[in-house]
């Protein structure tokens, strides 16, 4: 994989996604292959923050190399984390009983 790939390249602004007009529902978005609904990135920079994440010692550092704020980082590792949260069960703990030690 090429570094340049994560080079923001200047435009004028944001790159739209292609619509559709439908007839019951207007106009609405097409669901693209390299950004998720919502997404501030796309997928491949996605995966390279989280790498960059890992990597670094603190949030504060990898957002300086990859050139982000904080806030977009933490966009990030939400949107990274919720899958596995909402695969995750709730499960019930057990109590646990401790025996008292005590003087007399």
């Amino acid at each position: 994989m090429a570094a340049s790939q994560h080079l923001p390249v200047p435009h004028p602004g944001p790159c739209p996604c292609p619509t559709s007009r439908v007839p019951n529902h207007g106009v609405v978005q097409v669901k693209v292959a390299w950004a998720e609904p919502h997404g501030r990135f796309t997928l491949l920079m996605e995966r390279f923050v989280i790498d960059v994440l890992q990597a670094c010692q603190t949030v504060k550092g990898s957002c300086t190399l990859v050139g982000i704020t904080w806030d977009q980082a933490r966009h990030v590792l939400e949107r990274a984390v919720a899958p596995g949260l909402a695969r995750k069960q709730a499960t019930a703990r057990r109590q646990l009983k401790t025996a008292r030690c005590g003087r007399k």
